[in-house]
C-alpha cells in the first residue's frame, strides 16, 4: 500500500493503516520489530510528526509496544485486536467530514485529536481537510466533502466575524453541521465554543478576591470573539 495524499484520509491514518494491513499479513508477525521512525519516514516521505503519531496511536491501542533502549515491536498478547482492527463493526451513519484551519497549530490539533478519538470509538468513519485559512480552499472541500457522501459535518470556519464569508458553502447542505469556536446567530446551526463573557468574569472576580483593585482588560477586536 502507498500513501495517497490525494485522499482526504489524514497521513497518520493512512500510515497506520499500512501497518495494521503488514501485522494482519504476516509480514511483521508478533515480537517483530518495526521499523524506526526515520526509516518510516523516508520509506513514504511523510514527516516525523506525522510517523510518531501513526505510531502513537498503535501503541495506545495495545497493537505495538516500545520497550526502553531496544526499539518498537508487534506485541504479543494483543495481536489478535490488530487483526480484527479493520474487521471491526463499523457506524456506517457516522461518516464525518471535519475541516480545520491550521492542522499545525496546537489549539486546532488538539481539538481535531479529541474529535478523531471520539468518533473512532464509536465506530465511525473521518475524513478531513486542511483550508489553509483560506475561505474558497474552505469552500472547495466542504463541496468535496458532501459529493463523498458525509453524514455529518463539523467545521472550525476560516473567518468568525463575517457569517456571509461561509454562506456560499454552507446553504443547501442537508446534513447536521455542528461549527467549533465560531458563533454566528444569523445561522441556525449548533456550535461548540467558549463563553468568553464568563470567562473574563470570572478571571475578574478571582483577582478582585485576591485584593487586585487596578484591572486592565486588554483585546484585539480583530478577533471578533462572542
Amino acid at each position: 500500500m502507498l500513501i495517497d495524499r490525494n485522499s482526504p484520509l489524514p497521513l497518520y491514518s493512512q500510515l497506520k493503516t499500512i501497518l495494521l494491513e503488514e501485522i494482519k499479513s504476516g509480514a511483521l508477525g508478533p515480537g517483530d520489530a518495526v521499523p524506526p521512525e526515520i526509516v518510516l519516514c523516508k520509506r513514504y516521505g511523510l514527516s516525523r510528526f506525522t510517523v510518531r503519531r501513526a505510531l502513537e496511536e498503535l501503541v495506545r491501542e495495545g497493537v505495538i509496544e516500545r520497550q526502553q533502549g531496544k526499539g518498537t515491536f508487534v506485541s504479543k498478547r494483543t495481536l489478535n485486536r490488530a487483526k480484527t482492527q479493520q474487521s471491526s463493526a463499523v457506524n456506517p451513519d457516522l461518516f464525518v467530514g471535519v475541516v480545520i484551519p491550521d492542522f499545525t497549530d496546537w489549539f486546532s490539533a488538539s481539538i481535531f485529536s479529541g474529535i478523531e478519538r471520539t468518533i473512532r470509538n464509536h465506530g465511525g468513519i473521518l475524513v478531513c481537510g486542511e483550508s489553509h485559512a483560506d475561505v474558497d480552499e474552505e469552500h472547495s472541500i466542504i463541496s468535496r466533502m458532501v459529493d463523498a457522501g458525509v453524514t455529518g459535518l463539523i467545521l472550525f470556519l476560516v473567518d468568525r466575524r463575517d457569517p456571509s464569508l461561509h454562506m456560499e458553502g454552507l446553504e443547501g447542505i442537508k446534513k447536521p453541521v455542528v461549527l467549533v469556536d465560531r458563533y454566528f446567530p444569523e445561522l441556525e446551526l449548533d456550535f461548540v465554543g467558549s463563553d468568553n463573557f464568563i470567562g473574563a468574569y470570572q478571571a475578574t472576580r478571582y483577582l478582585i478576591e485576591q485584593g487586585h483593585r487596578k484591572i486592565r482588560y486588554l483585546a484585539v477586536h480583530a478577533l471578533g470573539v462572542s
